[in-house]
């Protein structure tokens, strides 16, 4: 396994966007692939458990390709990109009224630390980021960890999951069929987020 520090991981970041912008030295942003990144979001209930996808996941990090440093790493879900696999429409309206959705129309996660960066021997990446993650109309800290690997063709994609709590953001947990059947509080949020831009050749 190969350690790296993150001001060495961002030096050569900085040198891969410097030689494919055609050496300007400035701010540099990787955006997400929308089209092969994913979220998953699952739970259960007292009668069966459940799965809503997202179907949007617009994100993107700032590198400032100068001062060798991560600026900034932004994701934004739409709360409306949410959808049921199994509950249909019935479970989509369920999910927007816990989010109060017309106050909060999206899910925000905005980075507030890099707690730490290995570029392991398979030229994988794995990180673990702070950050704070506002729905439902509350802020709170989250820790998120994550690993990348190369698709071989310039892109990496990072894999995790985040465990949350509705109570803990202030979300009731939804009920149907008149309290018949009623959402667990936990939940858990499985990610796949294909970042362009990476040349694993160069790590």
């Amino acid at each position: 396994m190969k350690k790296m520090n993150l001001r060495s991981f961002l030096t050569l970041l900085a040198a891969m966007l410097f030689l494919s912008t055609g050496g300007q030295l400035t701010a540099q942003t990787l955006k997400f692939n929308a089209a092969k990144s994913k979220f998953l979001i699952k739970g259960d209930s007292n009668l069966h458990p459940w799965e809503t996808d997202v179907n949007e996941v617009p994100g993107e990090a700032t590198i400032d390709a100068e001062a060798k440093a991560l600026k900034s790493l932004t994701i934004s879900i739409p709360v409306n990109s949410i959808h049921s696999k199994e509950g249909g429409d019935m479970m989509d309206t369920k999910t927007y009224e816990t989010f109060n959705y017309k106050k909060n129309p999206d899910i925000v996660f905005t980075l507030t630390e890099v707690k730490s960066l290995t570029i392991n021997s398979d030229k994988s990446i794995s990180a673990t980021v702070a950050g704070n993650l506002s729905m439902g109309g509350s802020t709170k800290p989250v820790t998120v960890s994550a690993v990348g690997k190369s698709d071989g063709a310039g892109s990496y994609v990072f894999t995790g999951s985040l465990p949350l709590k509705l109570t803990t953001f202030g979300m009731k947990p939804p009920t149907m069929f008149l309290g018949t059947l009623k959402v667990k509080d936990e939940i858990s949020v499985e990610y796949t987020i294909t970042v362009d831009g990476i040349n694993s050749s160069a790590l």
